[in-house]
């Protein structure tokens, strides 16, 4: 038991000892992948940005605005809204009246129509490269969205809260995460190649490598002489 413990000490100091050996190619490794990534992804990787608009569910009855208070109740409402705001005729004619380069499929992947939780409200966010086009897209939508559903149901039941507007701010990529892969990945990188390295390695540097790789007793040890001895 005492043998075991004193191998894997011994072990675990070897390791130690390679890796502070290895310090400065294992900092630069890390260092340099980290830089690289980093500059990729604020140069190399299109940026997203986001904007939203929110609409609330209402039905009316006898010329009466009623709340949809009943969350099942609006769930189902905007289960069925969120295919009419992504349906081919939705997006087709804001395609249309936006002139917009995307195909019908390509607008429907960078839509995301979902509901507030707890509430009777939906929202209406579109992705896109540029933001002022993403919040003009959005608004678009909901245009064309609620027109849509007044013509299928016949009654407003939906009124518009909050237009898009414009967010300088990306949602991706997410250049601090990125970063922080970026390191983590390096770190590993380098330390698999130093440790590899080591393993691969069966040059003989001193009287222990000979028991370990020869697996055969030192004998005896002939000193390193100084060159001023040496003619």
């Amino acid at each position: 038991m005492d043998e075991h413990q004193s191998e894997t000490t011994i072990n675990l100091q070897d390791l130690f000892s390679l890796l502070w050996k290895n310090v400065l190619l294992i900092a630069a490794i890390t260092i340099a992948l980290t830089v690289v990534v980093g500059l990729y992804t604020n140069y190399g990787v299109t940026k997203k940005y986001s904007s939203d608009t929110t609409l609330r569910v209402t039905a009316v009855q006898n010329g009466e605005s009623v709340n949809l208070g009943d969350l099942q109740t609006s769930q189902k409402l905007v289960k069925t809204y969120s295919v009419i705001a992504t349906s081919r005729k939705v997006l087709t004619q804001v395609i249309g009246d936006l002139d917009l380069d995307l195909t019908y499929g390509q607008l429907k992947d960078n839509i995301e129509v979902t509901s507030v939780q707890d509430t009777d409200i939906i929202s209406i966010k579109v992705t896109l490269s540029d933001p002022d086009l993403a919040s003009t897209v959005a608004n678009k939508v909901a245009s064309v969205f609620m027109n849509e559903v007044r013509n299928q149901v016949k009654i407003n039941t939906l009124s518009l809260l909050d237009e898009a507007i414009p967010n300088e701010s990306p949602v991706s990529p997410n250049l601090k995460l990125n970063i922080v892969i970026g390191f983590v990945l390096g770190l590993m990188i380098s330390v698999g190649l130093v440790i590899l390295k080591e393993f691969l390695d069966r040059t003989i540097k001193n009287e222990n490598d000979v028991e370990k790789y020869l697996n055969a007793p030192v004998l005896g040890i002939v000193p390193e002489l100084d060159k001023q001895y040496i003619k």
